[in-house]
């Protein structure tokens, strides 16, 4: 899931320019008049990163973002603290379990430093490792889920504002509450469609609580999950193409309700589905894009205040921006940005504090992440 964003909906701060550091000017954007961002720039990463995180993981007093990332075949997780004009630290790697693939960062121990949870392929547990002064972190605790994870999330379920875990099980999504120092609950299992692959959370019946929703590669569905007292209501599944895995979501047709988008990999398209009020979506919209659709992240790319969607492509290696009109009809830009091999998951925020949006992109077959800022408009 995107982090470093709104947790109800999806949506990338950018914070006010008079946020830099005092006695530091903000940067401009890159200069390139002619397209909506500049020429990528790679930063190293440990072997085979899979998921992105952009937070301000060392909480510096300029509120600048870093990147973190898990690492499937180093079985590690790398944090790269930004400089804030949109370069970055040589990345700090860290073991966290065999094959981490999710990623999800949030005060889990409530000590007002973040920490950072990542799944396993292979093991029956998650890592947890506790963040320490200046974007550190202390050694993976492992925490017992019962299978193999292919996503986690961090969402409160209950009124101690604790987060509490979510994992991607097979078929099922895991639930452990957080007693409000870190430790954790026995699993609640509740049961989705088949491979979840993506966990998204947002308030998706505004109704003040945070629900979920899965991608379900084996079903060609996602689930919705509504939250119910500290738990979640049965499954609603929606049919969302061919295999689908990654989720965003955000107001994308001017109403205030949160409506879902999914990277479909089998189609080779990106769904979108539209919040119908009381729990249902509808109004699917069918995009094609080019082909192995893998991750997906929502924010205003282009300035108009409306929340655009740019997808990384698996087979292609290249990243395409979906246009919002406003009203929730997205159009491919002509215009694709050129990754290096295996672009797999993607986030968006502002890591040169210029207000706008930037793209940072996991590239796995070159164990770096690619960024693209934003152009001056």
């Amino acid at each position: 899931m995107l982090a470093g964003c709104d947790g109800v909906f999806g949506l990338v701060h950018l914070p006010d320019r008079s946020d830099a550091k005092t006695g530091t000017d903000v940067l401009d954007a890159a200069p390139c008049p002619s397209q909506l961002f500049s020429s990528g720039v790679d930063f190293a990463t440990g072997q085979q990163p899979y998921d992105i995180a952009l937070v301000d993981f060392d909480q510096d007093i300029d509120n600048t973002l870093d990147i973190i990332v898990t690492n499937e075949l180093g079985s590690s997780v790398s944090v790269l603290l930004g400089a804030g004009d949109g370069t970055f630290a040589p990345h700090i790697e860290s073991p966290a379990g065999s094959s981490p693939r999710g990623l999800a960062v949030g005060d889990v121990d409530r000590d007002d430093k973040l920490d950072i949870v990542a799944s396993s392929a292979t093991l029956n547990s998650v890592s947890i490792l506790l963040g320490t002064e200046n974007g550190g972190v202390g050694t993976a605790v492992a925490v017992l889920v019962g299978t193999p994870t292919a996503d986690v999330a961090l969402a409160t379920m209950n009124s101690d504002e604790a987060p509490d875990l979510l994992t991607a099980l097979p078929g099922a999504v895991g639930l452990q509450l957080n007693n409000g120092t870190g430790l954790l609950s026995d699993v609640m299992a509740y049961t989705v469609g088949m491979t979840p692959n993506d966990i998204g959370v947002g308030d998706l019946d505004l109704d003040g609580l945070v629900d979920a929703v899965t991608a379900n590669a084996g079903a060609s569905t996602i689930s919705v999950l509504i939250h119910v007292g500290e738990g979640f209501a049965s499954h609603n599944p929606f049919d969302a193409g061919a295999s689908p895995r990654a989720i965003a979501v955000g107001q994308f047709d001017g109403d205030t309700l949160p409506d879902i988008a999914v990277a479909a990999v089998g189609s080779s398209t990106v769904e979108v589905l539209r919040n119908a009020g009381a729990s249902t979506f509808g109004s699917v919209m069918s995009i094609p894009v080019p082909a192995s659709p893998f991750g997906l992240a929502a924010a205003d790319v282009d300035g108009d205040r409306d929340i655009d969607l740019v997808v990384s492509s698996l087979d292609m290696a290249r990243l395409t921006i979906l246009e919002n009109d406003g009203m929730g009809t997205f159009t491919p830009l002509a215009r694709t940005l050129d990754t290096a091999q295996s672009p797999f998951r993607l986030a968006l925020g502002d890591v040169d504090r210029d207000g706008r949006a930037d793209i940072v992109v996991v590239q796995q077959g070159a164990d770096t992440v690619r960024v693209y800022r934003a152009c001056t408009p």
